[in-house]
């Protein structure tokens, strides 16, 4: 378990010791085509809906993408 949920309207109480996470990904999309069109929805997902409730409040995001040939 990674959260305490006293009620069901309650806040979450994060539960892990970590502070801080690395979230690595790949992508084949052109980084001003990723955030231009889609914004940055990995961040999104792990800054704002899944770390905070564990109990991270600092989220670094690290993409590896294609090298031009």
């Amino acid at each position: 378990m990674a959260y305490k949920l006293g009620t069901a309207d309650g806040e979450p109480t994060g539960l892990l010791r970590a502070r801080r996470a690395l979230v690595p990904n790949t992508s084949d999309t052109p980084e001003d085509r990723e955030h231009s069109e889609f914004g940055d929805p990995l961040q999104r997902i792990w800054a704002a809906c899944v770390l905070p409730y564990v109990g991270v409040a600092e989220v670094r995001q690290e993409a590896a993408a294609l090298l031009d040939a």
